[in-house]
């Protein structure tokens, strides 16, 4: 999280604005991402959050969804506060450490 970012009223106008403003009031400090076609609003969200002075997740860009699940884990572990995780939607795909993660009842957020 960008602490020294300057506090400006947010009023979201899209639904990437409100999850991105959403993600951060909740205590999420950083955004996993494995990149794909659909993130093209989210993207815009945080360009738009960024200049505006919104209170922002960090954005983490990972190789593969396995990888930025298993930071978001460990930083949740770590921290006990709830991280995020964005990747390309791939029907009834759940990676592996998903499944850990579950079992364990650790707070990540997985969209």
């Amino acid at each position: 999280m960008k602490p020294e970012s300057p506090v400006t009223t947010f009023t979201p106008e899209t639904a990437a604005d409100a999850w991105m403003g959403l993600l951060a009031m909740r205590g999420v400090d950083y955004l996993f991402a494995n990149g794909g076609t659909d993130f093209a609003p989210v993207v815009e969200a945080f360009a738009k959050g960024e200049k505006l002075g919104w209170r922002l997740p960090e954005i983490v860009i990972v190789p593969h969804e396995n990888m930025g699940i298993a930071m978001a884990h460990g930083y949740a572990m770590v921290t006990g506060r709830p991280q995020a995780l964005m990747r390309p939607l791939i029907v009834f795909a759940v990676p592996t450490p998903t499944c850990t993660i579950i079992a364990c009842g650790l707070p990540v957020i997985m969209v």
